[in-house]
């Protein structure tokens, strides 16, 4: 499997965000993945179409609702509830109140793993504003891609039912990308400066612009892994 080029490759754990796309996008915007009321068919597998069409609800909404706990704290928390992870730096009575408020709202926890259906309009609607025709979805490995449109993006059904592959992981268009990891409640969109003027996610979507010394899992610490030394500025 060869390696994908920075334009289109998901940041490693050891590279800061803007190291790595250092010289190819300037800015970095953390889309975080909405909530939503539970979407299921009669099998109890999610409805994608549903969930891509269905009303988002903002993590504040959530945080808010049980406290107001710094924000570090609560995305991890989140992030516990939605992967039904145990983790001993995470606050145990935080993540059963999160759990135990979407059960009593019927609300699903942020989507996972790939870019989030929920994401797909705002997303197509943001390649739109950038003004391309095509935009690429790519699979995992960035082995495998299909072409759609923007519009494809903003309309029914959802992309995982035009794709034929798993995903998608990354959309793409010159000077934007969209690209989610396995575990991640979170959408990273990298951007030009051009980009962002025309894009301007932070109007449209829930989220922030990743500050020097942020890593693809923001939810940790930065000493939670073993990083690689900061490029100079």
């Amino acid at each position: 499997m060869s390696t994908p080029p920075r334009e289109i490759a998901y940041p490693p754990l050891e590279i800061e965000l803007h190291d790595w796309w250092a010289g190819v996008y300037d800015h970095v915007f953390v889309a975080l993945h909405p909530l939503h009321r539970v979407a299921l068919h009669r099998g109890g597998e999610d409805d994608l179409d549903a969930i891509k069409t269905a009303r988002p609800v903002r993590w504040d909404e959530l945080r808010r609702a049980v406290g107001t706990p710094p924000f570090p704290t609560f995305a991890l928390a989140l992030w516990c509830a939605a992967l039904a992870a145990n983790r001993d730096d995470a606050d145990a009575r935080l993540v059963d109140r999160i759990e135990r408020t979407l059960a009593a709202n019927e609300l699903a926890a942020p989507w996972e793993d790939t870019v989030a259906p929920i994401l797909e309009r705002p997303l197509g609607e943001a390649f739109a504003r950038l003004g391309v025709g095509e935009v690429t979805a790519w699979d995992e490995t960035r082995e495998v891609s299909t072409m759609l449109t923007p519009g494809d993006l903003a309309a029914a059904p959802a992309i995982a039912r035009r794709i034929p592959f798993f995903g998608p992981f990354a959309l793409s268009a010159p000077g934007i990308l969209a690209v989610t990891g396995t575990e991640d409640i979170a959408t990273l969109i990298a951007l030009s400066d051009e980009a962002r003027e025309r894009v301007a996610p932070e109007a449209h979507l829930e989220g922030f612009y990743a500050p020097d010394g942020t890593y693809c899992d923001w939810i940790n610490p930065p000493d939670f892994f073993q990083r690689a030394p900061r490029a100079a500025k």
